[in-house]
């Protein structure tokens, strides 16, 4: 199924992206310019390219699967494809209650400037019903998806990034390693969490979850808060800590660090002289480094097993890949 659209602030051996006579690409004053030449210049960007070219490639071959499906059932009912799809989605449609609509215009409200609920009915009716046909589309496709006997040959591409020795949330040893490059700063990373936190719950013992730093250049307080988790997390308070960062984003100064440190309990002499020397500004350097050798050029970014997800994703884009993945263990 198509994964929703995902926000994002802005080592596989790579496939064969060189031809085996390794052709001549410009020359100059009679000196050649060679494919081979310009690789390592352009390995980060191919690596997003390659994850990108999956993730179209899946698209398609997920449309096709489900037009497949909708025909093949149709054909054992004996009727059209457009008779299916009114006697399986359409006819189950009932009408927008005003009590649901107003319910809807409620939430949205501020979406619709200064109209009134009665100005706007007719429009939030309407996609009150369009958000039902596509709930029960879904629904009558995936009923349809586990009687088939559906297996996928797409490959996503793999990308080699270590857990290194970062802050994580499971068992190291899990088969399915989850590894985040994030931004305290970056407001997509804060709205990542709870999909995570749904991940972890969800797959326990199965997923090791590991938070690795990749500050932006122009978010200037994100390596100073990267820095003051990690002095947390020398006495046993990462994520304690971290949470705290990400529930109040907006205020990433030496004073609210210290303020969480002690709400935390932890020693404030050993937390200060951390945090006030950048401790470890170096660490993040090199998280930072070994991102960027993935790929990585916006947060959050993902890697589960080392497939590449990036933004803030939902929670069924983690599970579409952590499925396969175990499917493939047997797990």
């Amino acid at each position: 199924m198509k994964i929703s659209t995902v926000f994002v602030c802005f080592l596989l051996t790579l496939p064969a992206l060189v031809k085996a006579e390794d052709a001549v690409l410009a020359t100059l004053n009679g000196e050649n310019i060679t494919d081979s030449q310009i690789q390592p210049r352009i390995k980060n960007s191919m690596m997003k390219v390659m994850a990108q070219m999956y993730e179209i490639k899946r698209d398609a071959v997920d449309e096709m699967i489900d037009d497949k499906l909708l025909e093949q059932e149709a054909k054992k009912r004996g009727v059209a494809t457009d008779a299916l799809i009114k006697a399986e989605i359409d006819s189950k449609i009932t009408t927008p209650t005003d009590d649901e609509a107003r319910a809807m215009y409620e939430v949205y409200k501020k979406r619709f400037g200064n109209k009134t609920y009665e100005e706007v009915a007719p429009m939030v009716k309407s996609q009150l019903v369009s958000q039902k046909k596509q709930k029960l589309y879904g629904e009558f496709l995936e009923k349809l998806r586990k009687v088939a006997k559906l297996s996928y040959k797409i490959e996503r591409p793999s990308f080699a990034v270590s857990m290194d020795d970062d802050a994580h949330i499971g068992n190291p040893t899990a088969p399915i390693k989850v590894i985040e490059f994030t931004d305290y700063q970056c407001p997509f990373c804060k709205k990542a969490r709870p999909n995570i936190q749904q991940v972890i719950d969800a797959y326990k013992d199965k997923v090791v979850y590991v938070l690795r730093d990749f500050p932006l250049s122009f978010h200037k307080f994100a390596k100073s808060a990267a820095n003051a988790a990690q002095c947390a997390g020398e006495q046993g308070k990462y994520f304690e800590f971290s949470n705290k960062i990400w529930d109040n984003q907006q205020d990433l100064t030496e004073a609210t660090f210290k303020n969480y440190a002690t709400t935390l309990g932890l020693d404030m002499a050993k937390f200060s002289a951390c945090s006030t020397s950048n401790k470890y500004f170096k660490e993040i350097d090199k998280d930072q480094a070994d991102g960027a050798a993935a790929g990585v050029t916006g947060t959050p970014a993902y890697f589960i097993n080392g497939k590449f997800l990036s933004g803030a994703q939902p929670f069924e884009a983690f599970k579409q890949i952590i499925d396969e993945e175990l499917a493939k263990i047997g797990k």
